[in-house]
Parts: structure tokens; sequence; C-alpha cells
């Protein structure tokens, strides 16, 4: 107890940034995919449109893969007293049968054959699900979770027609959705090059760097990585529940990402001080708007959005870090390869097709 006039004395723990040099950043061959945009993906897409501008019917059951679900979940650790969480308005949405599906950030086995193909508006559906070892949240990690889902509002989605989407859209034509689609695609497809290649850099780099890594940073890591994700599929132009979906799948490999997401924090903080690296107000709201038209809303209600959920910082944090890694991206060995080579690399089965290789200064 501090008292008035006496001594008092405390202790503070502190982890320290390891000391270490920059790894010489022309050594490392990172790839490249030459990524087209297709007919069929621009056809895709156009569906995916219609379906996200397609009007809801209200159910009360007879569900179906692909239904909307709305509902009040808490979650309480087993064992214990009190829930950890609860809210209103929690969407689900229902994966294909036999498929894992995502509720409140954890996958779930068989969502819809085992929890909601029978069930009807009003019900309460009980989910038991173990949360990851390394979870961000320290008071559910490595425990065993109650999920209690009232059931409160369900929908299923009759998409648009093409036509209809036109005129949604105030096109005119249907020639002319198709170029407005094929430029968007156009465009996340750069993104998505650029993206790759920051991954890819992130790794390696990773592997390049040893040092001793804190273990109080590791939880805050996993947060921020996941922060992060999130941020990137919105820029993806994923629906909600896709970017959630997604996250919860990076959420199972926590124990790798805080380890690759600490080594890089280190070394992008290094070449941030070292190149003067900023991030502008310009080119937050660049990205802001850049998000609200891939969802059809207007850059004010982006931002207002981004504000209320705390994502706003996270927008600018992902800005200035991408551009220290794109400066370390150009100074490395980029090799350009066919998609289907990528693809066959990505699955395990590279091909040793001639590549084209280019340096970039």
């Amino acid at each position: 107890v501090v008292a008035p006039g006496k001594d008092f004395s405390f202790s503070v723990e502190m982890d320290i940034v390891p000391a270490f040099d920059l790894p010489d950043f022309g050594s490392i061959e990172i790839r490249k995919p030459l990524l087209e945009v297709t007919d069929e993906m621009i056809n895709e897409e156009i569906e995916r449109q219609c379906m996200r501008n397609g009007k809801g019917e209200t159910l009360q059951d007879g569900f179906q893969p692909g239904d909307r679900m709305l509902g009040h979940a808490s979650v309480l650790p087993k064992g214990e007293d009190e829930p950890v969480f609860t809210s209103e308005n929690i969407l689900v949405v229902l994966p294909e049968a036999g498929e894992r599906g995502q509720v409140l950030g954890l996958l779930i086995d068989s969502l819809y054959d085992s929890y909601f193909k029978d069930a009807s508006v009003g019900d309460t559906i009980t989910i038991e699900v173990d949360a990851p070892d390394n979870h961000e949240r320290e008071d559910v990690r490595g425990k065993t979770l109650v999920i209690t889902y009232q059931l409160q509002v369900a929908e299923r989605i009759e998409p648009l027609t093409i036509d209809q989407l036109v005129e949604a859209y105030r096109l005119g034509t249907t020639e002319v959705l198709n170029d407005q689609i094929k430029l968007a695609m156009e465009q996340r497809r750069d993104e998505e090059q650029a993206t790759i290649l920051r991954d890819q850099a992130r790794m390696k780099l990773a592997e390049e760097l040893d040092v001793e890594i804190p273990e109080k940073l590791s939880s805050y890591q996993v947060a921020n990585q996941l922060e992060s994700l999130r941020m990137r599929f919105m820029q993806q132009g994923l629906e909600a529940d896709e970017v959630e979906t997604k996250v919860a799948e990076a959420r199972e490999d926590t124990e790798r990402m805080a380890t690759v997401g600490i080594k890089n924090m280190f070394i992008q903080r290094k070449v941030i001080k070292q190149y003067g690296i900023q991030v502008n107000e310009q080119e937050i709201n660049a990205q802001i708007a850049t998000l609200a038209a891939q969802r059809g809303v207007r850059p004010m209600e982006m931002h207002a959005h981004l504000a209320q959920t705390d994502q706003l910082r996270q927008l600018g944090a992902q800005i200035i870090e991408n551009k220290a890694v794109d400066a370390m991206v150009q100074q490395m060995n980029v090799v350009e390869v066919s998609a289907e080579d990528w693809q066959n690399e990505a699955s395990g089965s590279a091909t040793t097709s001639k590549k084209k290789t280019t340096k970039k200064k």
C-alpha cells in the first residue's frame, strides 16, 4: 500500500528489441506470377455482384447453404460461470454441406449439417469448440468454449439478373458492365501481385533473421496480424462473412503468424526509420475511397465505419508497412513465372519451365 510521505519501490519488466543487421535484400529471390484477367473470372465476378446486390427473402426454417443468419451470441469457457463475450446481430453465413463454417471467428466442423439444417428461427443453438492455443485473447486461449447462438432472423438472397445489375449500376449495357468489371479486376490483379511479392518477402526475411522472440510480444502481434489480414481481405473486395472466414482460418496458425510477424515488425521498423518512410492523409483517403467503391458506399460512410470499428489506425499502419516491404522488394531478385507455374509451385508440384529474370534497381 502506498502511503503519503513514505517511500515505495516498484519493478517493471520490459522486452527489448534485439540488435540485428538488415539482410542483403539483393540476395533474396522471390517469384512474380504473370496473372491475367480472363472472361471466366469476369463472369464469376458479375455473379458475385448479382448476389451481393440481390434481395433477401425472410425464412423461418428449411435453411440451405448460403443462407444468412442473425442472432444473439454468447461465449462461455467450459466450467466457468460468466461468459467472456456477448453480442447482438452476429452474422453466420451457412457453408456448403460437410464444410467448416465460421462463428465468432472460430471454424466449426459441419456447421450447416450439425447445427442449422433442422433449426428454426427462435431456436437456441449450442456449439462446443476448442480455441487455438495461441488465440489473441488470453481469456479463451486453449479452452473449450461453449457458444450459445439464439437465432433471431434468417434470410436467403435472391440474386439480381445481369440486366437488373446493369440497371442498378446505371451502366446502360452489359458491354459497359463487362468493361467496368474488367477494369476493376485488373486493378485488383495488380494489387494481388504486389501482395504476393510482399508475402514472399516477409517469409524470406523471417527465415533470414535469426533473433530471439520476446515472449510478451506474441499475443499482441497475433492480434495485430489478424487485423492486418482483415484489412487486406477487405481491400480485395471480399464480403464481410468471407473476410471473417479467412481470418478464422488464419487464426488456426497463430504460432507461425506470431513468429513471422514479430520478425518482420523488427525489420519493417528499421527500414521505415532508415528510409524515412511516412504515410499521409491523401494515401489513407485513397484507400478508403477504394474500399468504399468495392462495397458501393460513399467514402464518408466507409471512413465512419472504419473509425467506429477502430480499423482506421490499422489502415494507416498497413499502408506504411506495405511501403516498407515494397522498398525491400525493389531491391530483391524478382523472377517472373507463368500463372500455371505459380499454381504448381504453390501446390508443391513446381514445373521446370524457362523463367524470365528481372532485377529491379
